[in-house]
């Protein structure tokens, strides 16, 4: 018994040994370009000012966290996954 615990223990000390990452050969540039197509997002400078302060973070009563954007002054959009 001892001695197949050792032997596993071993065998788990040498699995690193065969593991790899693949290199792809892809840049960063090619990478973002591969998901997004041609980038056009903007910076938000100032996310305190409309539109942006209209979203934000609910957390419900048993603590869950989601994100809201404000539609009117007394309803919030959600995706409502966990809301």
């Amino acid at each position: 018994m001892r001695r197949d615990v050792l032997l596993l223990l071993c065998s788990f000390y040498l699995l690193p040994l065969g593991a790899h990452a693949d290199d792809s050969g892809l840049s960063a540039k090619d990478i973002k370009t591969l998901f997004f197509g041609h980038d056009d997002r903007k910076a938000v400078n100032r996310p305190e000012e409309s539109p942006w302060d209209a979203i934000g973070q609910l957390e419900t009563a048993s603590g869950n966290l989601c994100t809201a954007t404000l539609i009117s002054p007394h309803l919030a959009l959600t995706a409502a996954t966990v809301c």
